[in-house]
């Protein structure tokens, strides 16, 4: 069999990023269909034109279980980066496992394994994000105009940027280690701000008090909230349908923000930032 993937076995990184076994089978598939041409063509404009190679592979048949197969190659071809600039393999499998928690999520919402969301992984292999225990960080320029501790920061400033994959409890614990490791890797001299449908503070009329979440939003400080985005239905009930009396009630949370839902509220997404002191 051809072995691609740069200095990092292309089945051990499956294997340790956790991808289920019938997706291994299907990069392992492509690995021995797909040329080399093909592929360095793909890498090619993957770093001098993302827009088109993505629109090019999305209009493919079988799209998802392409840009699973140039994910987990462009990722193994990162590994060699993450060696020079002397990062660990734990935050190098860590940060790459984001490939095995959106394959599933496909799995759940297509009913096959592939991905969808291949407009968010560039990142990685881009280094600008990684997960540090918890959480993910990513540098990045500011979407948002905003003051903390007499401090402004203006829209395009550098920030980094807090994401919370999904897979895991959100441990209080957990997200103070992880945020000591951001702090570490990434230094204190710009902001860390995290936007997203948990740090939305009506979350309160729906949460118990003593939820993992609601303590994960007094980590922040909310500088604003907004409803551009359903983030927070799409999370919880894993689709979104314009009626909510028809989300499911499989847990106590899908009940509360259906019940929410059906009387009016609506879940919107809270700007935080907290302290890199």
């Amino acid at each position: 069999k051809r072995q691609k993937g740069g200095n990092m076995d292309l089945r051990r990184f499956c294997t340790e990023i956790g991808l289920p076994f019938g997706a291994v089978r299907i990069v392992e598939k492509m690995n021995e269909e797909i040329s080399e041409v093909c592929y360095q063509y793909v890498r090619e404009l993957f770093f001098t034109d993302r827009e088109e190679i993505f629109r090019e592979i999305a209009s493919l048949a079988g799209y998802r279980q392409r840009f699973l197969y140039y994910y987990c190659r462009l990722a193994c071809e990162t590994y060699e980066k993450y060696q020079r600039a002397g990062i660990g393999d734990r935050v190098f499998f860590d940060t790459f496992s984001d490939i095995a928690v959106w394959c599933q999520v496909c799995f759940r919402r297509y009913g096959e394994y592939g991905i969808q969301e291949y407009e968010w992984l560039w990142r990685h292999v881009e280094m600008t994000l990684f997960r540090l225990g918890r959480l993910q960080f990513e540098k990045t320029e500011s979407l948002w105009e905003f003051e903390y501790k007499g401090r402004k920061t203006a829209v395009g400033d550098p920030v980094i940027s807090i994401h919370i994959p999904e897979g895991q409890p959100l441990d209080p614990e957990a997200c103070r280690e992880s945020l000591d490791m951001g702090r570490k890797f990434w230094g204190g001299e710009i902001p860390y701000v995290c936007h997203s449908w948990l740090l939305f503070p009506g979350l309160k009329e729906i949460l118990d008090e003593k939820s993992n979440i609601l303590r994960f939003q007094q980590m922040f400080e909310i500088q604003s909230v907004d409803f551009q985005f359903r983030e927070g239905e799409e999370r919880i009930f894993d689709c979104l349908m314009e009626d909510p009396e028809k989300y499911p009630e499989n847990t106590s949370l899908q009940r509360n923000a259906r019940k929410y839902l059906m009387q009016g509220g609506r879940l919107g997404s809270g700007l935080g930032v907290i302290s890199a002191d």
